[in-house]
Parts: structure tokens; C-alpha cells; sequence
């Protein structure tokens, strides 16, 4: 069997080592740029896999132990844990690390420009699975979407706490978190739907002035987040299997965060089970389709979120102190699915005041 992945961020690069282990599947990867360059966030929510996989890689630069959750500058919860729920990783040696195994194990990796990679495809070969993992970047002109911008600077900040700071009038969040905890860096930003880049930029400027007061500032950078795209992890074409997404490209981002790199991770891991499985290509889309079910529903469960945090305006902040202290909990591990949802709702009717 052969196997085309296009984009080798942190999903794409991930399927490719994976893949390249296998002795009876040809492994092909495309992607725009040698060097890896994905601003904003390097933060990765945790699975005892995915830890094993990061501290294996040497690839984690900081510990969130300690978190705060406000609303428009009011704390709403904070916590304080034994064990992180999050690593915070340097994502360019992550994809590079990935992407020389890949390398070393067989796989054919090759720099195009944008318009050549389109032309990559499997020649209509039942024995060859396309997959898409360029992520964001196939829905920014189809469907809305949020540009944040990230700071890495310098500055006293305890190393070990995430600050997360809603926004819900301006569509968006306010964040600060370490990105280097032996070099005392930290990484700070905000991407807001409603508003324009520049409104985000004097923002982000003034909120980080009032929080940190002074900062020796190392790097800026701005990316696309696709919060509303569409969760599509097959496509078809005339009832026939087209390509198979993962990551950001799927529609796995976790739109309330901002978050793609667990899910994108935990997608390629899908698929790869999924086709060492075997089958036919519509076999292994069935396969896939089955073992993403849950990052489909927190995806949908995120859109959702945001969607009423947005309505809520104002009154999100009330809504927010009336959440028990277990939704915290299974935001910050990224564990909200519909189902959950439903659940926190039924137990807590009071809430339905503000969804109805």
C-alpha cells in the first residue's frame, strides 16, 4: 500500500513516522517549507501516550501545574495540581525530530511549492490512501476564522502557571503561559473572532503592560485558527473515498482553547491504527471514522461553546461562576464532549437559564 501525506506539521509528520515503521507501506510526504514555522500555541494537552511520546522526543521546555481561569479580568477558577495537564513543547524540534525518524525509516519526504503539492495525488490507485494534513490553511477562504497573535518575550511570570482570559464580546481569549521555563520565557497573545488584527495587537499589548509591567520581547508572529471549520475527516466524492483528513484539516481544533496539537496527534494515531488495520480504502475510512468519534464530538462540543459564550456576551461571566468546579477540570484536560454536555446540564438545571 501507498500512503501521501500533505502537510508535515505536527499531525502530518507524526502519521509519516508512524507509517514509515511498517516494511509493507510506501510513505510519501509534501509539504511547503523545510523548516518548520507555526506560530502560537505550543501547548499540548496530555495522554499517557502522548506524554511518553514528547518526554521520549526530549521536546518539553515547561510543566503547567498551576491554572487560572478568568472571564473579561475576573477569576473564575483556579487550581493547583500534582501533575500537569499540559506540557508545553518546542513544536519546530517536535515536527523536525518526527520528520528525520520518518526519514530514517524509509519514508520520502519532499519541499514543493504550494501550487505543486496539488498536484501530488494517488493516480487513482485503489492501493493508495491521500491524506490531508495542511491544517487550517484549506478553510481560511471558506469559512470563519481567527487570527492570533503570539508573543515570546522575556518577563517575570511563574513558570508553571496558564492564565487563560475570556473574552466572549470580542469572540475570543486573552492567554499567557511559559514557553521556556529554564530560560524564563513565556508565551502571550490573543486571537479574537469578532474584532480586527490590529484591535488584537493594541489589546494583547496593553493587557500583557497591566499584567507583567515590563517584558524584554524576543519574537511575534500571527497564525489563522479556524474555529468554525467544518469537521469533515473523510471526503467524498460521488459516494468514492477522496482523501482522508487529519488535525486542524479535519476540523480537530478545540475551538475554545485555540488547541490542535492533541487532537491533531490523536487523529494520525487513528488513522494509522485504522490502516494497519487494512481493508479496502472505504474499509479504513470506516475504520478512522469509528475511532474519531470522540475528537468529533469535542470538536463540535467546543463549537458549540463558543458559540453560546458569544451569545452570552455580558452575562457569560455569571454563567461561568455557575459552572461546577468539574467542568474546569475537564476543560483544561480537553475532555469535553456533547455527551458531557448533556450531562453537566441535567445535573446542574440551573444553567438552562442561560442556554434556553
Amino acid at each position: 500500500m501507498k500512503v501521501v501525506v500533505k502537510g508535515l506539521g505536527v499531525s502530518g509528520s507524526y502519521l509519516l513516522y508512524r507509517l514509515s515503521r511498517e516494511a509493507d507501506i510506501e510513505v510519501y510526504g509534501y509539504d511547503i517549507s523545510k523548516k518548520y514555522v507555526k506560530p502560537c500555541g505550543d501547548a499540548v494537552t496530555l495522554r499517557p501516550w502522548i506524554r511518553d511520546l514528547l518526554e521520549e522526543l526530549d521536546v518539553v521546555r515547561a510543566s503547567v501545574t498551576n491554572y487560572t481561569v478568568k472571564v473579561e479580568g475576573k477569576t473564575v477558577f483556579e487550581t493547583s495540581l500534582e501533575r500537569p495537564y499540559w506540557y508545553i513543547v518546542d513544536k519546530a524540534l517536535l515536527v523536525e525530530k518526527l520528520r528525520d525518524r520518518a526519514t530514517n525509516n524509509g519514508a520520502r519526504i519532499k519541499y514543493l511549492r504550494p501550487h505543486d503539492t496539488e498536484r501530488t495525488s494517488c493516480n487513482r490507485s485503489r492501493d493508495c490512501i491521500m491524506v490531508d494534513a495542511r491544517g487550517p490553511f484549506p478553510h481560511v477562504k471558506t469559512t470563519k476564522y481567527v487570527i492570533a497573535i503570539r508573543y515570546l518575550a522575556i518577563a517575570d511570570w511563574d513558570m508553571t502557571r496558564a492564565l487563560l482570559d475570556f473574552y466572549p464580546r470580542d469572540g475570543g481569549l486573552f492567554w499567557i503561559f511559559p514557553a521556556n521555563a529554564r530560560e524564563g520565557i513565556v508565551n502571550f497573545g490573543g486571537g479574537f473572532l469578532n474584532r480586527p488584527i490590529n484591535y488584537t495587537e493594541a489589546f494583547v499589548k496593553k493587557y500583557v503592560k497591566d499584567l507583567l509591567g515590563s517584558y524584554d520581547l524576543l519574537d511575534k508572529r500571527a497564525s489563522p485558527i479556524a474555529v468554525f471549520s467544518p469537521i469533515r475527516p473523510v471526503e467524498k466524492n460521488a459516494g468514492k473515498i477522496r482523501k482522508l483528513r487529519i488535525g486542524e484539516s479535519a476540523g480537530f481544533i478545540i475551538s475554545t482553547a485555540g488547541e490542535g496539537n492533541r487532537p491533531g496527534l490523536e487523529s494520525a494515531e487513528a488513522l494509522y491504527n485504522a490502516i494497519i488495520e487494512g481493508g479496502s480504502p472505504e474499509e479504513i475510512a470506516q475504520g478512522y471514522s469509528r475511532r474519531v468519534r470522540t475528537l468529533v464530538s469535542e470538536a463540535k462540543a467546543s463549537r458549540y461553546a463558543l458559540k453560546l459564550a458569544i451569545r452570552l456576551g455580558s452575562r457569560f461571566y455569571d454563567f461561568s461562576r455557575s459552572l461546577p468546579e468539574e467542568f474546569w477540570y475537564t476543560y483544561l484536560q480537553s475532555k469535553i464532549t456533547i455527551g458531557y454536555l448533556v450531562k453537566i446540564i441535567l445535573k446542574n438545571p440551573g444553567l438552562l437559564r442561560y442556554i434556553i
